[in-house]
């Protein structure tokens, strides 16, 4: 078994219905159960979420994991419910470390509240506006041949939020090899905000306050 420590705390965008954990537990080397409390305002019935499996001072996750949940009978404001999250299998080097969970969850689908889902069209333009500068030239063979994905906070005013930009998965590769690719897109979503910020439809901002980002070889792509 491993070693845990410290608070768990889902973090739900904006418009949506504040969930927080608490009271985790540890029930095998890929699975914790933890319960999850609606401190909203509003109801809410399914719910998405990633989680990471990190340690102080380390740059990137151990293990990575996401998943959904539909809730039987919802969660009411002050409500709470213990529900299972997996995550990946914790490489040998990480035994006896004192690791911690922390993610992100929001409710799915129209329990978001963050009005209408953002279309096709829409994810492609911020595909592409991201993607301009995707520049993987100046990077190692096998960092060009990485993919990652990528969570950011995007504030109202459409710009990134630095701080927040997190690797949240990656496909098999050396530890830099991976921080190479990661730092090539933490450039590119930052650089191609621009002085405005990324054109986003404000009526959607429940959609889009926190975005996740494919990078890979052939480009970038929103989730």
């Amino acid at each position: 078994m491993w070693k845990w420590f410290g608070a768990f705390a889902l973090v739900a965008s904006p418009a949506a219905a504040d969930l927080t954990v608490s009271d985790c537990r540890q029930l095998s080397d890929r699975l914790a159960e933890c319960k999850v409390t609606n401190e909203g305002d509003r109801a809410v019935s399914d719910i998405e979420f990633a989680i990471r499996v990190t340690e102080d001072g380390r740059t990137f996750p151990w293990a990575v994991g996401s998943g959904s949940a539909q809730i039987a009978g919802g969660l009411e404001p002050g409500e709470g419910v213990s529900i299972r999250m997996s995550f990946e299998q914790l490489p040998d080097r990480a035994a006896g470390r004192e690791l911690r969970l922390d993610g992100e969850a929001r409710p799915a689908g129209e329990a978001s509240s963050g009005g209408p889902p953002m279309t096709a069209g829409e994810k492609s333009s911020l595909s592409a506006a991201v993607q301009a500068c995707w520049n993987i030239g100046s990077l190692s063979s096998e960092a060009q041949r990485v993919t990652i994905t990528t969570a950011t906070e995007i504030g109202p005013n459409g710009k990134p939020v630095a701080g927040s930009i997190k690797l949240i998965k990656a496909s098999s590769g050396s530890e830099d090899a991976i921080a190479q690719a990661f730092e090539a897109a933490r450039r590119a979503i930052l650089r191609c905000a621009g002085a405005d910020g990324y054109d986003l439809p404000p009526e959607k901002i429940g959609h889009w306050s926190v975005i996740e980002i494919v990078f890979n070889p052939n480009g970038a792509r929103v989730k």
